[in-house]
């Protein structure tokens, strides 16, 4: 059964629709507004703990996944240090997001429904077992990091608190992880309205930009205004295919080709960077690797042609247009394109975000070089490489945190494939590689593979907000084409696994 015969009922869940568009616009538009966010947030809370009470999972799940990616996460994005929501309040200095992950994870633990990751089948027993293969392997080579003084790391960290920070997204992905994947398969039969709750966020990206625009309501990219919405702009942004998928209604397909074309082209005017612009540089090869897979030769010459115009208008017309009044397109799209001018001096040349990112795998590399009993296992959490190559020139604290400038030691890197390769070495890249074959190949089967996907090539262990995101679209994404493979059968009552 082809995983897009399985999609018949309707794909907009009205309720989910109304209340990602409502909280969206109040993060958006009332986040240093104290009162009001506190207001939002406990009704929020109270929300996720009655559904949690009465064992209402799958609502849980759709509620955290909505309140946790519609907040506002980071101050360098926002503007400003003071702001508040779901994500910003913290209890005992622990943020609600965490708090919320953590509940049902006790709950399934305690009663004893938690899937074993090792016990884990089929493609998303691949990603599972991956995640909790790397994840104890970095931390415990975080601690002997430590331990050992690593790079002086000892004369140089504050406190064991550093540690924590460095360990705490990897720590909440693993979480979220288990968690998601065993409240759906628990559900099977329900994945659709899982789906239907991601459609909603999309949706409420749409409106929240649209309502930005109109209203002014600027937040921060680089110290230059961008419209002020979560950070899932920067995964959202290649929803632009969704309409290409063949798990659409032609109707279905035309309102998400408007969702998702403002979002696409309201995202690349304000509120742009180099991901985003990588990701929009690949979507055209996304777009005919999907149709020709599926065997749509004719309308993928067409598509191809009509590429090619598209293409020519938007490089020759549209983007000199935007960029001569768009600072910040114009200086992330001369970033990003000088990745492919190669010739003489093509790194030493090369702005400085693009360099960043080469430059951290290569030194990288010679890290290991130097310390060839590393590179199987990583150097794990808070583990640090030095500039070898010297070429992390204007850096500033967008790009490296305060700390790591002063004292000449990096941690937190740009890109999965260099965050992995630091932490989890050969065992990292091994993860890495071993999913993104998957993703490769099979990503024309599912929406959601695609967008699961994109994620995981570029922002695991990035930003809390973007990675409920990813991982529950990469899980679902996983599960599609688990149940077309019979690994995992939808039924009226509950999951069934069966032998592969």
């Amino acid at each position: 059964m082809n995983i897009s015969e399985k999609h018949n009922g309707n794909i907009f869940n009205v309720k989910y629709i109304i209340i990602a568009i409502v909280v969206s616009l109040l993060n958006s538009f009332y986040y240093n507004n104290f009162a009001i966010m506190l207001f939002l947030t406990v009704i929020q809370s109270l929300v996720l703990i009655k559904c949690l009470m009465l064992g209402q999972d799958v609502k849980y799940l759709c509620y955290y996944i909505i309140f946790l990616s519609t907040s506002l996460e980071s101050a360098t994005f926002v503007g400003t240090d003071v702001f508040y929501g779901f994500k910003a309040f913290r209890i005992a200095g622990v943020n609600l997001g965490a708090i919320f992950i953590l509940l049902p994870l006790i709950k399934l633990v305690l009663t004893g429904k938690l899937q074993h990751p090792f016990r884990s089948k089929g493609f998303i027993g691949k990603f599972i077992k991956g995640v909790y293969i790397i994840t104890p392997i970095a931390f415990i080579m975080g601690l002997f990091n430590l331990l050992i003084n690593d790079n002086n790391i000892q004369e140089s960290i504050t406190n064991i608190g550093m540690f924590v920070d460095a360990s705490y997204i990897f720590l909440f992905v693993a979480a979220e992880a288990i968690v998601i994947y065993t409240i759906i398969k628990l559900n099977i039969n329900r994945i659709d309205e899982i789906k239907q709750c991601l459609l909603a966020i999309v949706i409420s990206l749409s409106i929240n930009l649209v309502t930005s625009l109109l209203f002014q309501n600027y937040g921060n990219r680089g110290g230059l205004d961008s419209l002020q919405v979560s950070n899932i702009i920067m995964l959202l942004f290649c929803t632009i295919l969704l309409p290409f998928y063949s798990d659409y209604k032609k109707h279905e397909k035309i309102i998400l080709a408007i969702i998702t074309g403002t979002i696409f082209l309201l995202g690349i005017t304000y509120n742009t960077n180099g991901k985003m612009l990588i990701v929009a540089m690949i979507i055209p090869i996304l777009i005919l690797t999907i149709q020709l897979r599926k065997k749509m030769y004719m309308i993928s010459w067409f598509t191809f042609m009509g590429i090619l115009f598209i293409v020519y208008f938007t490089v020759n017309i549209i983007i000199p247009s935007l960029s001569s009044n768009n600072f910040l397109l114009s200086t992330k799209l001369d970033q990003a394109t000088s990745m492919f001018l190669f010739g003489n001096g093509w790194l030493e040349n090369m702005p400085s975000s693009p360099k960043i990112r080469i430059s951290q795998f290569l030194n990288i590399t010679i890290e290991y070089f130097k310390k060839p009993w590393f590179f199987l296992e990583g150097k794990g959490y808070l583990g640090t490489i030095k500039d070898h190559l010297s070429l992390f020139t204007d850096v500033d604290e967008f790009t490296y945190s305060k700390w790591q400038i002063e004292n000449g030691l990096y941690y937190v890197l740009h890109e999965t494939l260099n965050t992995l390769y630091l932490t989890n070495g050969l065992i990292g890249l091994i993860f890495f590689f071993w999913m993104f074959k998957i993703i490769a190949t099979k990503i024309h089967k599912s929406p959601w593979l695609m967008i699961g996907g994109i994620w995981f090539v570029f922002f695991y262990a990035y930003s809390i907000t973007i990675s409920i995101i990813g991982i529950t679209s990469l899980i679902i994404g996983l599960m599609d084409l688990d149940i077309e493979r019979n690994v995992f059968q939808k039924t009226n009552n509950q999951s069934i696994l069966q032998k592969n």
